[in-house]
């Protein structure tokens, strides 16, 4: 509660050292995590230092969803004001939470495309991408490549489509801040 409250880094850090099981407690109708708590805030903007100091607290805490099986990229894409730190914390923590439906189909993607704040969006869209090059890249140097097919039968799978939607998101957001920069 002191998370949803905005409470300083230095009261959240002394409540963690009093108790540090706090930051592996689920509570609330949500059932969320602390992190959850902070990154879905309405009282303060998400700080790297409380982000940082959580995961280090509870490192599993990015894997954790809530009631509506959002994780705290899902909560962060929402959020307004997020620096491309906190997104690093969470997606080094945890990158496959890129690829994560929530409970009403959405990918954390989805939030940030809706985010209307415009820095967030595209910090969070950035992040995003990037994200899904690395775990690319990883999956690339674990697996042999096959033969290549001219024609596919399958349809692309649910990560395919959400990189390629990403993808389109961040072509159109690019586009649209380099069209209102250019009419001002």
């Amino acid at each position: 509660q002191a998370l949803d409250a905005g409470a300083p880094e230095k009261v959240i850090k002394k409540l963690l050292e009093a108790y540090p099981q706090a930051a592996h407690t689920k509570c609330g109708e949500q059932n969320r995590l602390p992190i959850h708590y902070h990154l879905a805030s309405k009282a303060a903007t998400p700080k790297e230092s409380i982000v940082s100091l959580l995961i280090e607290s509870f490192p599993e805490s990015t894997r954790a969803g809530d009631a509506d099986n959002q994780f705290p990229i899902h909560l962060a894409c929402q959020a307004t004001q997020v620096s491309g730190h906190i997104f690093a914390l969470l997606l080094s923590s945890f990158p496959e939470g890129a690829c994560v439906r929530d409970i009403h189909g959405n990918y954390p993607c989805d939030y940030a495309t809706w985010n209307e704040d415009a820095v967030t969006k595209k910090i969070a869209l950035s992040a995003l991408v990037q994200n899904d090059a690395m775990e690319m890249s990883r999956s690339f140097r674990h697996k042999p490549l096959s033969k290549p097919r001219i024609f596919d039968e399958h349809p692309p799978s649910a990560r395919t489509q959400k990189r390629k939607r990403l993808e389109n998101e961040v072509s159109f957001s690019i586009l649209n801040s380099f069209d209102d920069e250019i009419h001002q």
